[in-house]
Parts: C-alpha cells; structure tokens; sequence
C-alpha cells in the first residue's frame, strides 16, 4: 500500500496512473512542469487519461496574488453553472496548474504540449478535445498548438476557446507600477514579505510579457515605454504562422469579460464614510493614505511615527480627475476634455512644516505620461483588482487605513478578442464585420457593464450558453448590443389596434414587447419583430413602449414614448391669466383680458367655450390655440369660461375658470382710469382713480408668455412703466388694489 501510494505522488509515466487526485507533469528542459486532474463532476475528480470520457482542457491563467491549485481552478469554472454544463452534456474536465505560472509563456506552453501528447496516445476513445485557455492560459494555448502544428504533431484539438486573454497586452495603470515599485527595496520587502510577493510577480517573465505598458523607475519622471519584452514575445506569436499566430487544424473563438459597446470602467467610491457611494469614476485608480499632512506640524522625530504614520509620510496617491464615467469622452475626444493632456498621476512624498522629509529617501514628486494611452485605465475590458490587493496587503499588516478606487482595465475588449483597431472603446458590437476583423469565427462580450477578471467567471447565463453552444458544435445567437434598431410607429395611440415594427432589427435575435402601463396598454402578440398595441380601459396618458431584443451576448432595451387616448382632462391642466393659478378673477366690462391653458401633454389643438356676451378679441372664431384674448359687453355676472384639449383621439376639458364681470359705475369701481400711450414707444403712463381705500396698488406688467417683466408696489396714482428693454409686441397690464383686479392690454411697438 505504502508502494503505491508513492507511486501515485512520484510520477513515472503517463501511461500507468493510478487513482488519485493529481498526476505531475515531470519537468524538462524546456519547461518547469506542471500537475493536472481529471473531473467528472465536482466531486469526482479520480478520473484518469484511460478513464476519460470526451475531454475539455482548462489551462490556467496568470497567478498574480500567490498559487492557484487546481481545486481553485475548477472552482473558478464551478462558480456559476459552465462545469456542471460541460459534464451534463458527456464531458470530463481536465484541470491544468502549471509548476510555475509566471514563467516564460513559451515554456508554459511545452507543459501543455506534453499534457496534450499523453492524452491523445493514451486516451481509449476518438474524440477530439476543447481547450480553453483562461487569461494568460489562452496565450499557453495559443502558443501550444501553433507550434504542434509546426512541429507536424497532430493535436486532436476541434475547439480552441481564448476566455478573456490579453492578445494585444494586459494593463496595470501606471500608478500601481509606480507605488507597487515604490516599495521595491529590501527594507520594505522586509517589512512587507506580502507586498514582496506581488512584486515578483510584476516583475516575472510572464508578466513581462503580457503587460504591454510598464513603469521603469518610481522616482524619474518618464513617458510611459512599451514594455520591450512584451513587443518581443507578441512578435514572435504572432508570426509563428502566416495566420497571425492562430492556430490552423481547429476552430478558434475569443470571449471578453468586457463590455464591447464602449462603457468605460466606473469605480464607487465612498469619499465620505456615510456608507453611500458619493460619485462614479471612470476607472481613475488611486490610492489616499488617511494620514493628514498637518499632523507633521512642528518637530518630529521618525521614531516616534507608528507604522500607519510611517507610510504617512511617504504616502503615495495617484489622482487624476472626478469626472463622471458616463460623461467622460471616448479616445478621440479625451485629450482636450479638462486638459487632462496625458498626465496619467503623480505621487506625492510629504514632508513636515519645515519642509524636510520625514523618511531618508527625500520628498519628491513624479509624473509620467502614457503616450496617449491614459484611456487604457478605464476603456471597456475586464476589471482588475490590483490595487485591491496591494492596498489589502497594506492594511494588513501594518493596520492603517488605505482608501482606493478600484475597477482600473486589466485586459481591454479590443485586446481580449484581438480586434483589428487602436480605438479602445471602439463599439465592437455594432460592427456587423466584426469577424472579418478579428482572427476569431465566433465572439463574444457583454452588452452592459464590464465584469471581473477573476471574480465572474462563468456566472453569466448568456456566456455559459454561448460558450456550451460552442462546445457542443451548436449554431449561436449573434450579439447585439448597440443602438441602430428602432421602434418604427405612431406616437399617438387611440382605441383602434396599432402596429408598431421594429426597423433595423439585427439577424438571429428575438424581440418582446411590454409596455410601462400594462393595464392601459396591451400588445398582440407579444414577441415578434412586429406587434399591435392596444389601448385599455379607457386610459388616458403616457406610456413607455419597450421591444426587448434579445441576443447572444443578453438583452437590449429599446423604447418609444407614446401618449394613450385624450388629453388629460379636468385637474390636470389650470387657465390662468395675469397671476397664475387666480380662480375666479375680476373682469371689468369692455376691458380686454387674456387668457392661457398650461401645456396639456399631446393637445394639437383647442377649443374655447366663451359665456354669454363674450367674444374672442382679435379673432373671428372660439377655436385657437392654448392662448385666447376675449372681451364682454357691459354685464355685471358669473360666469365659467371652459377650454377643449383636442388630439385624433378626442378631447379633454381642461379646468374651468369663474369670471366675476362688474360694471363701470358699481361694485368697487374700475381701479384704472388709462394707460396711455398705447401702443406705447419708450414707456407708458398708468393712471390711478383716486380712492379711499388706504391699501397699496400693485402693478405688474407680463408678456404674451405671461412672464412678469415688470413690477411696482406704490401709493402713487399715476406710474411711469419704461418699456424701453421690451421687445415689440402684446403686454398684458394686472393692476391690484386690495381685491379688486383690473386688467388691460398694451402694445408695445418702438
């Protein structure tokens, strides 16, 4: 018992494996090895070569925060339903964790090349495999099989899945580079043997590889280079065939964990700790020591400061603006938007009040610019945790207080699916060409947001299906995500049946409808590039008509707003005139008085009911628009003066308004005796009966928009009203004393 078990945990061959979890791939020479394990299902994972059933390779990507083992890998494609897809539909999954993730990319891929060759002379059946390459694991792939291809192995490959891998380069912003190589020194790789390990990464072979931009000193101010190693290793990937270094003998296709519709990154920030996220940011990366600079007032000394004061002192930040993501320009715009030019940040070591540093290392500042490739930060593209991993490692262990804005782009969606373009947000889903674009058959990205690099894999309905149709040989839904389709119909919806159509809908999608107002409005049918919206229960009002078109890569809202039935009646609209919202108002007998209804939504036209004895001044009929001037012979009464909203589906009557009609001789008496000259040039005069009232007049003068351009409380009887910044035309005159009202119109015409 005891031989076997040391046979089975020191590797021999490949062709005799017994039952256990792991089986090593020895290293060699060219190559650092690796070990792999076989799973039927999440709870099976005692599968070997021979036992195998129709095999799908996961090749791990970059190990950026410390070793991922292989039970981590299967987890990362267990955490939404993808493994458990892929066994469902006949498959083993074949995990492959390499000895050494952050080795050269070309010696990963001689590990995968071996795993390869043992599986296909030791396998009992015909099949021929998928491999999916995660991250960097799809640039091990890629390598792999172009180079088999060279060498005349046959890989019994069918199906080459590149999941989020960086085919034009990865990206760390250049203000993490810098703070991360701040430390870089034995002290502080001392004092934080953490923060130690992510430095080596950063600075490993493979690293150097996919990373395409890279920061060379923390403390020299630079333009930001093109990695050398990084142009050197994709040099030679890429022309390792004539097919762009892709390989030939399978069908390859590219998936993004970014969105292709050009959102950028947007980072919650909590900037004042009341728990709510204060802004948006598109994806500007920065760190803030909470350490105040005016806590080095005075003397002091460095071995008083604690450690989160310690780091305090040199604290970096890296802030470049609080632009809105939603309101930040694309790449061609960016450069002028709030002369922001290409400063990608700054790093600030503070100094104490008599401006002497308080660490050895000296206060400085430093700026590097990104050769106009700062959008790199926040464009579309699967998000990157690094600042929360060396903020965490920060606080960790020195218990001080670090805040960040996270969501910076680790691998671009124009990098992910190695599109043929230098515009970062370029709208990749709109672009019906796409494939001819690309060295892929088939892609896919996401419609909405941008998603994790390592927190969201497989948790998507649409990717799994995708990425399962794939697998299985299934013909996909194309993807759809941009904004050319529209709802072709009327804006206007009455009883009768209407069609509404969607125009430019894209191939190979399904459209539903539905309707903000389901009880007001209905639709026949429900799915179908076409339907019949009808009107409910008599509702009047607004509503939002929405065709769902749904895709390969999700859905995508497109809407229309419609106005159902009459125009709203009664209590949604007032008639006013002089001061708005007066009900009733005093009308003096053979004075002209305007009148206006608010905007009544959709109302094309009017109707005005005038009372006995009223007719419409200026004008030989009662239908007009929303504004009216009317005038009545000498009848002292009550009476409603009634308006008619009017639209193709019939009408609605607005508020009613009470007029109280006195005569010239009684009931107060008229409180304006002129207002002269009228039409009036520079001004006009507006006279006053004396009165025994003791209450003050006021005196407001308003345009045809009844917009107050003019007004007076006084005692005097007689006002001069300077008309000489008026713009020509009909004023109307409001003249209050008390409760008596007298209104009047004036031209004004210079």
């Amino acid at each position: 018992m005891k031989i076997l078990i040391l046979i089975c945990f020191v590797f021999v061959g490949f062709q005799n494996q017994v039952f256990c979890q792991n089986f090593p791939i020895p290293a060699t020479a060219n190559h650092s090895g690796g070990t792999y394990s076989i799973y039927r299902s999440a709870f099976n994972n005692s599968i070997t070569i021979q036992t195998a059933r129709k095999l799908v390779i996961w090749v791990e990507g970059f190990e950026l925060s410390g070793p991922v083992s292989i039970a981590d890998n299967y987890n990362i494609m267990n955490q939404g339903s993808l493994a458990a897809n892929i066994h469902a539909a006949g498959y083993d999954i074949a995990i492959l964790n390499f000895n050494d993730a952050s080795d050269q990319i070309q010696r990963n891929a001689r590990v995968l090349k071996d795993l390869i060759i043992a599986i296909n002379n030791g396998k009992s059946n015909s099949d021929q495999h998928v491999i999916i390459g995660y991250s960097m694991g799809g640039l091990v792939t890629r390598y792999a099989l172009v180079e088999m291809e060279n060498q005349s192995i046959v890989h019994q490959t069918r199906l080459y899945i590149s999941y989020d891998t960086p085919h034009k380069g990865a990206h760390v912003p250049a203000s993490v580079q810098s703070l991360a190589l701040t430390f870089d020194s034995p002290t502080f790789r001392t004092a934080f043997p953490d923060l130690a390990v992510l430095l080596d990464r950063f600075k490993s072979p493979a690293a150097l590889q996919m990373l395409k931009f890279r920061v060379t000193s923390p403390t020299v101010s630079q333009t930001l280079p093109v990695s050398p190693t990084h142009t050197a290793f994709f040099n030679e990937l890429n022309t390792l065939n004539t097919n762009g270094g892709f390989p030939r003998n399978c069908q390859s296709v590219g998936l993004s964990l970014g969105n292709w519709g050009g959102i950028p990154q947007r980072a919650n920030f909590d900037s004042d700790g009341d728990g709510g996220n204060d802004f948006q940011y598109s994806g500007f990366p920065a760190v803030f020591i909470n350490f105040p600079r005016s806590s080095f007032s005075g003397s002091q000394s460095i071995w008083q400061l604690n450690g989160c004061q310690a780091v305090g002192a040199f604290a970096f930040q890296s802030f470049l603006s609080t632009s809105p993501a939603l309101n930040y320009p694309y790449f061609s715009a960016r450069s002028a938007y709030l002369g922001l030019g290409n400063s990608d940040f700054a790093t600030f070591f503070y100094t104490n009040s008599t401006n002497t540093s308080l660490l050895p290392f000296g206060a400085f500042s430093t700026f590097v610019n990104y050769n106009n490739a700062e959008p790199i930060d926040f464009a579309p593209g699967s998000l990157s945790n690094t600042y929360q991993q060396v903020v965490n490692t920060l606080n960790s262990q020195i218990n001080c207080s670090f805040a960040y804005y996270n969501n910076s782009t680790f691998v671009p969606t124009v990098s992910a699916l190695a599109f043929n373009t230098n515009d970062l947000f370029y709208k990749i889903g709109d672009d019906v060409n796409r494939l001819s674009s690309t060295p892929f058959s088939d892609v896919f990205a996401f419609c909405d947001d941008n998603r994790s690099h390592t927190n969201s894999i497989t948790t998507n309905f649409s990717l799994v299906q995708w990425v399962m149709n794939k697998i299985n040989g299934q013909s996909t839904i194309p993807c759809y995500c941009g904004a050319s389709a529209t709802i072709n119909g009327p804006s206007l919806l009455c009883s009768n049946p209407t069609p509404y159509t969607m125009q430019n809908l894209p191939p190979n999608t399904t459209v539903s409808w539905s309707s903000s107002n389901p009880s007001g409005v209905s639709f026949s049918p429900t799915t179908g590039s076409s339907t019949t919206a009808i009107r409910t229960n008599n509702y009047n009002g607004q509503a939002t008509i929405t065709a769902t078109i749904t895709g390969g890569c999700g859905n995508v809202n497109v809407a229309s707003n419609v106005w159902v039935g009459n125009p709203p009646a009664n209590n949604s609209t007032l008639i006013w005139t002089g001061i708005r919202g007066v009900n009733p108002v005093t009308l003096n007998a053979g004075s002209i008085n305007y009148y206006q209804v608010d905007n009544v939504p959709n109302a094309t036209s009017y109707t005005w009911s005038l009372p006995r004895g009223f007719t419409a001044y200026g004008s030989s009929t009662t239908t007009s628009g929303p504004q009216i001037s009317i005038v009545t012979s000498n009848q002292a009464g009550t009476y409603l003066l009634l308006c008619r909203a009017n639209n193709a589906c019939g009408s609605s009557w607005t508020n009613s308004l009470t007029i109280n009609v006195v005569g010239s001789g009684g009931g107060g008496g008229i409180q304006m005796r002129a207002a002269f000259p009228n039409p009036a040039n520079d001004s006009f005069t507006v006279k006053l009966k004396e009165s025994d009232s003791k209450e003050l007049a006021e005196v407001a003068l308003f345009n045809k928009s009844m917009e107050q351009v003019y007004f007076i409380k006084t005692e005097e009887k007689e006002i001069t009203v300077s008309t000489t910044n008026l713009l020509p035309g009909i004023y109307y005159l409001n003249v209050v004393i008390g409760k008596q009202v007298t209104q009047k119109q004036v031209v004004v015409n210079h």
